[in-house]
């Protein structure tokens, strides 16, 4: 088992759009939803391609969601970004690195988060765009959500390990070196992230289970 990368001939790039209709995403000339592209738990509804269309005559990488939410971060826009590690650098030259607005506490490149993930996996951003009006590409290449790779499978794809060692190992620690996680793994609104707590706990992290105390408090235990 392995991560994947699907290649879409002559797609639309669909800006998100909220409730109700929860679009977002690529689509065919159908109007239909590519599963590949949808957030985590987001099925996208069939929509209208309009005729006025931005036609961009070169290929992209969908990299999905940009949010700067700590848990989305992770869910829908980190999720992809394995194919920076697993991919010789020539793969991206020519291609648009290509994301669409998250639905709250939206991300723009120059965001702090996305700055230090980019700069420790050495990732030139002159490339990236996001998507802002129905786009067509003659080729989009679309790496799987190593979310829904976790869902499927159970198990953690190796190169998500080398992208999370990536990104940690220049870490500056804090409190003795400590590092602490913080996990939803009690979450009661069905969407945890219990998935990657054996990882960051590989990564020498302590797993933080927020309880109804004081942020103080939980440190404490």
């Amino acid at each position: 088992m392995s991560l994947k990368i699907t290649k879409l001939n002559n797609h639309y790039v669909v800006p998100y759009t909220q409730h109700p209709d929860y679009m977002g995403g690529i689509y065919d000339k159908n109007g239909n939803g590519i599963i590949e592209s949808e957030r985590f738990i987001t099925v996208n509804k069939p929509t209208t391609i309009r005729k006025k269309v931005k036609i961009v005559h070169k290929s992209a990488v969908f990299i999905g969601h940009l949010t700067r939410h700590y848990g989305h971060f992770l869910l829908d826009t980190l999720a992809r970004f394995w194919i920076f590690v697993k991919k010789d650098k020539s793969f991206f030259v020519g291609k648009d690195i290509i994301f669409i607005d998250f639905c709250h506490n939206k991300c723009g490149f120059n965001d702090p988060v996305f700055r230090y993930i980019t700069n420790k996996l050495q990732i030139k951003r002159g490339s990236f765009r996001k998507i802002l009006n129905i786009t067509k590409y003659n080729k989009i290449f679309v790496p799987e959500s190593s979310y829904s790779f976790l869902c499927k499978h159970g198990v953690l794809d190796p190169i998500i390990k080398k992208m999370f060692y990536s990104i940690t190992k220049h870490l500056t620690p804090h409190f003795d070196d400590l590092k602490i996680y913080i996990s939803r793994s009690k979450s009661m609104d069905l969407r945890p992230t219990t998935i990657y707590d054996e990882l960051f706990r590989d990564l020498g992290f302590k797993i933080l289970n927020p309880s109804a105390r004081s942020f103080h408090t939980d440190l404490e235990k």
